[in-house]
């Protein structure tokens, strides 16, 4: 989104990789994924662990 910014802002506004990204902040999180590596322990597949919109973590599963 650099190339895009710095396509439409005046050539003295125009930003650096480094500098877009220390001025973006976390809005916020509707809901997530934790994946895990299981470590061998269940065959190589991750371990993931839903997160909701409010913050209630779900039950783990396994998958891939």
């Amino acid at each position: 989104m650099v190339e895009a910014q710095n396509d439409l802002c005046d050539p003295e506004d125009e930003v650096t990789p480094e500098q877009f990204a220390a001025r973006l902040r976390l809005l916020s999180v509707l809901a997530t994924e934790l994946c895990h590596h299981d470590g061998l322990r269940f065959g190589g597949h991750w371990i993931v662990v839903p997160v909701g919109e409010d913050g209630p973590v779900g039950e783990a599963s396994e998958s891939g």
